[in-house]
């Protein structure tokens, strides 16, 4: 009897010691954060379990999605492997107060990508000033409605808008781009804008407002931010780029063209090297119904606007007889994008357009998203091009 009460008292006594270790796990695991720093750690656990707190938690943490980034990169582990890390407050943070925490809903930190653009309530008060008509979100894919589609790879397509026969794009997508990539520091692409202040909304909407504009100078809203985040993709991977921020749709948009005609001729002029030349915009597309579509497609959990690139071709009169090199150039970043993103992109546009190509072989019109994709899809969906462009680049090689 004895020996039978020693054991009962022995795990009792082990009972009380796990239920304590237990309790002080989670003080320091949900509590703690709020009286010293925080941690990736807390939040995600909090949030995990769907407690109300998890909020008040990403409010209050200095959460820098770029260090986050760094320090999966190149390994397997996932967000739940990683809750040591700590984030520092800085310019780059997530949430940087508690007014502009309150603007964003809760979601978990961002595993990829750049860190969220976050606007104060004066901001979002000033460009949501009524709901004239719907926002929709689609994943636009091939379809047989309007044009000619012609299969590259597996969902890689273009959209053959002109009167030549697909074997034209066809052959193109067989051809290997007419220049290769070196390695030396160089410039070797180069981003502009010639429609500069084409803007997104500020966060993802349901409904648009016709007293908000369209574009703005505010770089944070506008398409100068995404070719930010290209080139510094770009940069990461040891590609040398020029990002030229010069808008050249003000004050005017007549004449934009001309602008940055000149704009591409004074860098190639001054940097020969350059093979690669990126006119970024941003779509703006509408129904018959007054809706407002925003493509988008999710990445790896998070939403990121789609991608249309637009590859010119000469009519016989726009002086633009190497319109074939571009197009196997269009075809071979088309065919890359969708194999690291599928569904990034939508179908690739081939029609009767100049768009300056003719002053380099590696010259295209790029679309990221549209009027009605939000900043952070955008600027997303730059990240992603950006790393499939680098590594595009990359195979070509000398």
């Amino acid at each position: 009897m004895l020996k039978k009460s020693v054991v009962k008292r022995k795990i009792f006594f082990l009972i009380v010691l796990i239920s304590i270790v237990f309790v002080v796990f989670e003080f320091f695991a949900l509590l703690m954060p709020r009286l010293f720093k925080f941690s990736s750690k807390s939040a995600i656990f909090a949030a995990k379990l769907s407690l109300p707190e998890s909020k008040l938690l990403l409010s209050e943490l200095n959460f820098n999605s770029a260090n986050f980034n760094s320090t999966l990169e190149g390994t397997s582990k996932k967000a739940d492997d990683v809750f040591d890390v700590e984030f520092d407050g800085n310019e780059a943070s997530l949430f940087k107060t508690k007014e502009a925490a309150s603007v964003v809903d809760f979601e978990p930190p961002f595993l990829i990508g750049p860190p969220r653009i976050v606007f104060s309530q004066t901001e979002m008060q000033q460009k949501n000033k009524g709901k004239d008509g719907p926002i929709l979100r689609n994943c636009y894919k091939a379809n047989g409605s309007s044009g000619k589609i012609v299969e590259l790879a597996k969902t890689a397509h273009v959209k053959n808008l002109t009167k030549l026969p697909n074997s034209v794009v066809e052959k193109a997508n067989k051809t290997q781009p007419s220049f290769v990539f070196d390695e030396k520091s160089a410039p070797q692409v180069l981003i502009l804008h010639t429609h500069a202040t084409e803007a997104y909304e500020l966060k993802e909407q349901n409904f648009y407002s016709n007293q908000v504009p369209s574009h703005s100078k505010n770089v944070k809203e506008s398409v100068i931010g995404v070719g930010d985040e290209i080139a510094s993709q770009l940069e990461a991977a040891g590609v040398g780029v020029i990002h030229d921020k010069t808008m050249h749709d003000d004050p005017s948009y007549n004449g934009a063209y001309d602008r940055s005609n000149q704009t591409i001729r004074n860098y190639l002029a001054k940097h020969p090297s350059i093979k690669v030349v990126l006119d970024v915009h941003r779509d703006g597309i509408q129904n018959e119904k007054a809706e407002r579509i925003a493509p988008v497609v999710k990445i790896n959990g998070r939403k990121a606007a789609q991608i249309m690139i637009i590859s010119g071709c000469d009519n016989g009169s726009m002086h633009y007889p190497s319109y074939e090199k571009n197009l196997a150039f269009a075809c071979f970043l088309q065919r890359n994008l969708e194999a690291d993103y599928p569904n990034l992109t939508r179908p690739l546009l081939f029609k009767y357009k100049h768009y300056n190509q003719s002053l380099t072989p590696g010259s295209l019109l790029v679309e990221i998203g549209s009027n009605s994709n939000s900043v952070d899809e955008a600027r997303f969906a730059g990240w992603l091009f950006g790393k499939s462009l680098a590594k595009s680049l990359k195979k070509l090689k000398k």
